[in-house]
């Protein structure tokens, strides 16, 4: 019950990310290549070059442990969102995946020791700031949130067992600037006596033509805020490090 409501999670999230473009890889949705940058594209240079340098790394969250994205993970979430994405795209007048030159590259995923969080990171680029700004103001408006809720939730739903009530949102943790947004995605269901609650929440931030992407997975709690802002503070003064190269 656990994995089925995770894995509904992320593909929900995958959806809405992949609708605005550039971060169509986090949480898989595009099938990796060459460890997980998109080829032949305009950014890739860029991602190249910033993804070692901005990504979450161990040391940013000692007592994690980091584990590998294996090559062409997303593949299944591929094709189950493929239809989503579209009409996600529509719906919130956004260009849809395809249209847009982008590359981006992950972090390894991170585990807490219990086992119930996961985390990770992602570098994403496009060919101008222009592009980028759009996206932004796309990722932080609520004409996508309301696509959110009338797209992806039914889909959400009707995976999971009858009476799961989902929820999306955004969120925002303490040092967000104008440069940032926030969302949740949040699975309460019950089978028989079990109850089960999985929280997701992604956070970006970005920077000229650039943006770093957090996702923080919990299955029954949720990733401490205080973690989740230290990190996107962490991964948007290395892009703001490197402003030179984004434009």
């Amino acid at each position: 019950m656990q994995r089925r409501a995770a894995a509904v999670v992320a593909v929900a999230t995958a959806t809405f990310v992949a609708a605005l473009g550039p971060a169509a890889p986090a949480l898989g949705l595009v099938a990796p290549a060459s460890a997980g940058i998109l080829p032949a594209l305009a950014s890739t240079a860029l991602v190249n070059r910033l993804a070692p340098l901005v990504n979450l790394r161990p040391a940013d969250v000692p007592g994690w442990q980091a584990h590998a994205i294996p090559a062409g993970a997303g593949t299944l979430s591929q094709q189950a969102t493929s239809g989503s994405v579209s009409a996600l795209a529509g719906c919130a007048g956004t260009v849809p995946l395809g249209k847009l030159q982008f590359a981006a590259k992950m972090s390894d995923i991170f585990s807490s020791a219990s086992g119930h969080q996961d985390l990770g990171s992602l570098v994403a680029a496009l060919s101008t700031p222009a592009q980028m700004a759009s996206v932004l103001r796309a990722e932080q408006g609520q004409k996508l949130l309301q696509c959110l809720t009338r797209v992806v939730v039914p889909k959400m739903t009707k995976a999971l067992p009858p009476g799961a009530k989902v929820s999306v949102g955004h969120v925002s943790v303490p040092g967000m600037t104008a440069q940032s947004y926030g969302y949740r995605v949040r699975v309460d269901l019950t089978e028989g006596t079990t109850h089960l609650q999985v929280q997701d929440d992604v956070l970006g931030s970005v920077v000229g033509r650039a943006e770093a992407v957090l996702t923080f997975t919990a299955v029954s709690g949720s990733v401490p805020t205080a973690l989740e802002a230290r990190l996107l503070r962490t991964v948007t003064g290395r892009l703001e490090a490197h402003k030179a190269l984004v434009g």
